[in-house]
């Protein structure tokens, strides 16, 4: 792709979200007229992502919340939003919590009606938790050669995302705070024998800040073999 088309592509891609990012901003005024009770404030906004993103994902992907497991036994935290993918067995009708399994989500995250230290640190958690858990594989389940670089980077996990409506901590302590998060290995148990994706992960892939943009959490470089 040239510069010249990848400057328009980020162009039109930033007026779609642009204002899709006003009404999120604007739906955090609105819940804050109506309680300035903070958990019922996070719970509305929560369901205001879960909302938009439906409206723009394939009807073939979903979008919930709950728990997700793997096939070993292993589950993350109680998660904001679950994005799940064809292979998800399972959906919830009226945003009720569930219980999904790992093979069938593509991303999962927090939503913070304010994003502080302490609210990243819960995040950090809650990613590192997630990170521990692993797609079922088996050695006869092909890669595509073009995909598989990627596959090991990435790991055998979904990425996992934090979404904030405002933010209160600084950029710099932000950035530090991602980068000098342990990187969580493949528990034992759940290599693959092959050693395709057994790359350890960052907690958190990204973090969006609505109107500001998106800090990425960019992996440490793997040897090329």
């Amino acid at each position: 792709m040239n510069e010249i088309l990848r400057s328009l592509v980020s162009t039109r891609f930033e007026k779609i979200l642009i204002p899709i990012e006003d009404r999120l901003r604007l739906k955090l005024d609105e819940v804050r007229q109506e309680t300035d009770h903070a958990p019922t404030i996070g719970a509305k906004l929560e369901t205001a992502v879960r909302e938009t993103l439906r409206q723009f994902l394939p009807s073939s992907f979903g979008v919930g919340h709950g728990f997700v497991y793997d096939a070993y036994g292993d589950g993350s935290k109680q998660t904001d939003l679950i994005i799940t993918n064809p292979d998800n067995p399972l959906s919830y009708p009226h945003d009720e919590a569930g219980t999904y399994i790992v093979d069938g989500v593509s991303a999962a995250g927090e939503v913070k009606a304010v994003l502080d230290v302490i609210g990243l640190d819960d995040c950090i958690r809650k990613g590192s938790a997630f990170k521990r858990l692993r797609m079922s594989f088996n050695v006869a389940d092909g890669i595509h050669p073009a995909v598989m670089p990627y596959f090991n980077e990435r790991g055998a996990v979904p990425p996992f995302l934090v979404i904030a409506f405002e933010n209160k901590v600084a950029m710099s302590t932000l950035k530090d705070r991602l980068s000098s998060a342990p990187l969580v290995p493949v528990p034992k148990g759940k290599e693959n024998d092959d050693g395709r994706g057994n790359n350890p992960q960052p907690p958190i892939d990204a973090v969006c800040l609505l109107g500001r943009g998106i800090v990425w959490n960019i992996r440490p470089a793997i040897p090329r073999s």
